[in-house]
């Protein structure tokens, strides 16, 4: 099976190769999925969904925001905090040999301070799904999968978190692997949201993608299957420039959850 993978380190630079992208010979005059707007199944032309995937998705940041919020965040991204011990003038304690010894730092002190933390985990989030899979369920697992991620924050982790988008029909095998947060950066809802939860992103962008990318005529209506499973993407991770920590998919998620 061939297998076309497509790696960007972020949203911006997978919407500008979507800008430049051209159709493949195999879509050429086919009717083009990713430019229809069909009530119900999806209702933004393929220029008001680029805004979203540029720019944020408020709508549906607004919709989540407040359950995910309800995860307490330590100040910064990937900080924890301690106790730091120091001599002072004040204190709670002495320090019998500074007492001694006449010195002014006769005390012991103490003050919590934020510790960046060096461990970065890389998770994948293979957000794959069915046609007739209900806008709502994309949203309540990927209010799921957001949450997970502040958890971690919240516990010290920096995290650098990608969106995988994957169908293959009997010859080919089509993945889009996009990094939407950085491990240096803050957990982002309005930035995150569309890629994340809102269908538009497979529906638009990842159609694009196929209709730019495959060579089989089998993904003309169909789009290919859903591919998701980790066993069926393992060839794909082991040849990614960094190491998987976490690999979920939609499916796993809806399912049972996410085990830390």
């Amino acid at each position: 099976m061939k297998n076309i993978v497509k790696q960007f380190d972020s949203v911006a630079s997978f919407a500008a190769y979507l800008s430049k992208a051209e159709t493949s010979k195999t879509f050429q005059g086919a009717e083009l999925t990713s430019q229809k707007v069909t009530k119900g199944w999806s209702d933004l032309t393929f220029e008001e969904a680029t805004n979203l995937l540029r720019f944020g998705d408020n709508e549906n940041a607004a919709k989540i925001s407040k359950e995910i919020n309800r995860v307490s965040r330590m100040s910064g991204s990937g900080t924890r905090v301690r106790q730091q011990i120091f001599n002072d003038v004040v204190g709670h304690a002495v320090n019998v040999p500074n007492y001694l010894s006449g010195s002014p730092m006769a005390m012991i002190n103490s003050r919590r301070v934020a510790i960046r933390n060096s461990k970065v985990l890389n998770i994948i989030y293979n957000s794959t799904f069915a046609c007739g899979v209900r806008p709502q369920e994309v949203v309540e697992v990927g209010v799921k999968v957001l949450t997970y991620i502040k958890n971690l924050e919240s516990s010290g982790y920096r995290v650098n978190l990608y969106v995988m988008k994957c169908a293959r029909s009997n010859k080919e095998k089509l993945s889009a692997i996009i990094r939407i947060k950085d491990s240096e950066q803050y957990l982002n809802i309005t930035k995150t949201a569309y890629p994340m939860i809102n269908p538009e992103f497979s529906r638009k962008h990842f159609f694009r993608m196929t209709e730019c990318e495959v060579t089989d005529p089998f993904f003309i209506g169909t789009y290919g299957y859903v591919v998701h499973e980790q066993r069926e993407v393992q060839d794909i991770l082991d040849n990614l420039k960094f190491k998987v920590d976490k690999y979920l998919t939609f499916y796993e998620v809806q399912r049972k959850g996410i085990e830390r």
